[in-house]
């Protein structure tokens, strides 16, 4: 966060908005304080968003994260880690305290700014009528996904059926 603020928000002074599935410790707070001048809120992930819903198949869930630990897949056997790529990838922009922002950049803790970032990348994007961004994105696994690009495929399929033309802007 230091060199976020260092290169970019110092400049800015956007506010930082940290959600967690548990309370922050009020040490960690007054550490995320003393690195900015901004406003910081900590909001609580609500539990339906973070863990895996009851109609998850545990035993065939288990059973899938087993096999990754045999076959020594990154963040192998980690619960939580699941926890977070299902709330990253579909309520964390509904979360309470994000509602008021029509735009915000999800940052990652070990974040690198390799240079200054001196435009407004909030400005531009409202500038331009931009609804979405990325900057880079990891080198995924394909062991951690075996399954996505059938489901990706399938959605397509589903997508584009005629039942749902509405979608086709997306494919």
């Amino acid at each position: 966060m230091k060199q976020l603020e260092d290169r970019f928000n110092r400049k800015f002074q956007y506010p930082y908005v940290f959600l967690n599935d548990e309370p922050f410790m009020q040490s960690f707070k007054h550490h995320i304080w003393a690195l900015t001048n901004a406003t910081v809120e900590f909001g609580l992930i609500p539990s339906d968003h973070w863990h895996q819903p009851s109609w998850i198949d545990e035993e065939r869930a288990s059973k899938s994260r087993d096999d990754m630990i045999k076959n020594d897949v990154i963040y192998r056997g980690s619960v939580s880690y699941r926890n977070m790529c299902r709330f990253n990838s579909g309520f964390f922009y509904r979360h309470e305290l994000l509602q008021k922002y029509r735009y915000y950049w999800r940052v990652e803790p070990d974040i690198q700014l390799f240079c200054d970032v001196d435009y407004d990348p909030f400005l531009m994007m409202q500038d331009q009528n931009k609804v979405y961004s990325f900057t880079i994105t990891l080198y995924e696994f394909p062991t951690t996904i075996p399954t996505l690009w059938n489901a990706v495929k399938s959605f397509i399929v589903y997508t584009c059926s005629g039942s749902q033309t509405h979608n086709r802007q997306y494919v």
